[in-house]
């Protein structure tokens, strides 16, 4: 509420963080090679680290942080 975003939607978002970070953790485990789980593993990383931006650089709340949840998830 603090930054313009109702309770429901703020739980919704948090809600489909943690299914996006359930998906991408059961989806990177199933690499077949220990080089592709590293190589994934730091790309994922690097996107992962690049959403920390996206609530900073879009002006509209709502939209950043919904691109931020199913990123960062």
């Amino acid at each position: 509420m603090d930054h313009g975003i109702p309770e429901v939607r703020a739980a919704g978002l948090l809600a489909v963080m943690g299914i996006f970070d359930l998906a991408g953790t059961t989806f990177s485990g199933g690499s077949p090679t220990l080089q592709q789980s590293i190589s994934a593993f730091l790309v994922l990383r690097f996107a992962r680290n690049l959403a920390l931006f996206l609530p900073f650089s879009l002006t509209h709340p709502a939209s950043a942080l919904s691109l931020f949840a199913v990123f960062y998830g």
